[in-house]
């Protein structure tokens, strides 16, 4: 009989232990996902920056008959400006609702879906084009990573 409980415990200390593990690991494996990501938004948008830069330059140096029309995005700040106000605006509306109640990710996506899209929507209509589209979403994008969102949604639950 005791070596049927000592086993007993053994095998749940064992299963907890290998939960603990994939647990960690899995913790890992997002962090590591996150890094590259943040590391390849960084990337494009150095290159489209770049990039930007080359063909607005080649554009003003031509001396071309045709009007050229330069439009000036916001800077990265007023983006994050921007992006931080919404944020502590939807934390405020939703300080009894999903905060309370969702996962991090679930907060996350909701932010995303209506604050979010909605500034994006805002600043490709007032600045239409191809490349424009590129560059606002680079930009919302490192904004979006200059925001803290985690730590602001922890601070509010």
């Amino acid at each position: 009989m005791k070596k049927w409980l000592i086993s007993g415990v053994v095998a749940v200390v064992a299963l907890i232990l290998g939960a603990v593990g994939m647990n960690m690991y899995n913790e890992h494996q997002e962090e590591k996902f996150e890094r590259q990501y943040e590391s390849s938004v960084a990337r494009s948008y150095s290159e489209s920056i770049a990039k930007s830069s080359s063909t607005s330059s080649a554009v003003s140096s031509s001396g071309a008959a045709g009007t050229a029309t330069s439009v000036a995005l916001p800077s990265e700040q007023e983006v994050v400006d921007r992006l931080k106000g919404d944020l502590d605006k939807f934390i405020a509306d939703q300080k009894g609702g999903i905060i309370k109640t969702g996962s991090a990710e679930d907060i996350r996506d909701a932010f995303e879906d209506t604050y979010v899209e909605t500034y994006q929507n805002e600043l490709e209509a007032k600045f239409p084009g191809e490349a424009n589209e590129d560059q606002i979403e680079s930009l919302i994008d490192l904004g979006l990573l200059t925001l803290n969102f985690d730590e602001k949604i922890a601070a509010a639950k």
